[in-house]
């Protein structure tokens, strides 16, 4: 199962940072990619795929981004990747940095 299926699984109600925190940790080591996550590389990691959020909503007004969100399973999956990565991201560096 992937990392953003395993997620989606965690119900928000009993879900705690330090279970998701612990679930990154799980998803790094099993891919020895500690070396990879330095501050600069995690920082660059997070505004990237803030980019490819953002990207999703390009030339669209307020309205169709809303429209789009409540009406198109496909772009809203789009976006919880998008969101699932950034906060991925924001939790590595958390751990390794602070």
């Amino acid at each position: 199962m992937g990392y953003v299926a395993q997620l989606r699984r965690m119900s928000d109600s009993d879900t705690t940072i330090h279970k998701l925190k612990q679930s990154r940790r799980e998803f790094r080591e099993e891919r020895d990619w500690l070396k990879f996550h330095d501050p600069q590389n995690l920082a660059e990691a997070i505004c990237i795929e803030a980019s490819e959020l953002l990207e999703l909503f390009l030339w669209k007004n307020s309205e169709e981004s809303k429209t789009l969100l409540h009406n198109d399973p496909c772009f809203r999956k789009s976006v919880q990747d998008e969101l699932a990565d950034i906060v991925c991201f924001a939790l590595n560096f958390a751990m390794s940095q602070l």
